[in-house]
């Protein structure tokens, strides 16, 4: 991530309205070495790098790892939270990425893919489908799926996510596959 850029990271959390918020957004400050050596303390830059940045990140990294199930996930509220709380409340101007690290297997009382995954113009087309719509204009979307029920997480729930990512004005710009 280049230096200058805001990273913020979300939860996709069992109780979305339990953490809105972003848990970790700052800018990276960049590690200095691109500065000059004669303008800057690249030394002074890169702890600051190191410190501020680098370190809370891969804290969190290990603080996210976690290997209980949850009952619910509530993709489509998170992403709505992110939108919200992310892109719209920081206003980024610049490039927009969006990385999600998920089974992509929404799972709520109101709709589940784990009964089934419909083609998305007719869930977009649900009472629903219509309340979970987002703005995610211009936002470059990759997905980490995280391969925990290969039976479901099928081309068809892929084609689910693309429609979705679409209907909110992003595109999915990669997806990789993660054995659990």
């Amino acid at each position: 991530m280049p230096g200058g850029y805001l990273l913020s990271v979300f939860v996709l959390g069992e109780d979305y309205k339990s953490s809105p918020k972003a848990i970790f957004s700052e800018c990276n400050p960049g590690d200095g070495a691109d500065a000059s050596e004669y303008t800057a303390n690249k030394a002074h830059l890169k702890k600051r790098f190191e410190t501020s940045f680098r370190e809370p990140m891969l804290a969190l990294a290990d603080q996210l790892q976690t290997t209980k199930s949850a009952k619910y996930s509530p993709i489509f509220e998170m992403l709505k939270m992110t939108s919200i709380n992310g892109f719209r409340k920081e206003d980024v101007k610049g490039p927009r990425k969006l990385i999600i690290v998920s089974d992509m297997l929404h799972n709520t009382p109101e709709f589940s893919m784990y009964r089934e995954t419909p083609e998305f113009a007719s869930f977009h087309e649900s009472d629903y489908g219509r309340k979970m719509s987002t703005n995610l204009n211009g936002v470059d979307v990759e997905l980490d799926y995280l391969i925990n029920t290969p039976r479901l997480q099928t081309r068809r729930n892929l084609k689910f996510w693309e429609g979705y990512f679409a209907s909110a004005g992003a595109r999915i710009v990669a997806v990789t596959p993660l054995e659990g």
